[in-house]
């Protein structure tokens, strides 16, 4: 790298310091948890998304296995990942 972009990386990383210094540590640390939750909300919808996708494609044995009919199968899986 450079000596102007290492000059500018530093630069960069002071301001973010005075920044994070700014705003302080205890809304550094909500923000932190804020973005935690949405990332765990965003990791169980596509958990939620893959599983109805697999149901959609299962065997009706294995439904019947798990207790579960082909209406219910396609009802489930056509329901939208945000919705529990």
């Amino acid at each position: 790298m450079s000596s102007h972009y290492m000059h500018t990386f530093s630069r960069q990383q002071a301001e973010i310091g005075r920044a994070i210094d700014e705003i302080g540590a205890e809304t550094g640390a909500r923000i932190i948890g804020a973005l935690a939750g949405a990332l765990r909300t965003l990791l169980r919808w596509q958990r939620r998304d893959q599983d109805r996708r697999r149901l959609a494609r299962m065997e009706p044995h294995l439904l019947a296995d798990m207790g579960i009919s082909r209406e219910q199968a396609e009802r489930l899986s056509a329901k939208m990942f945000w919705v529990a």
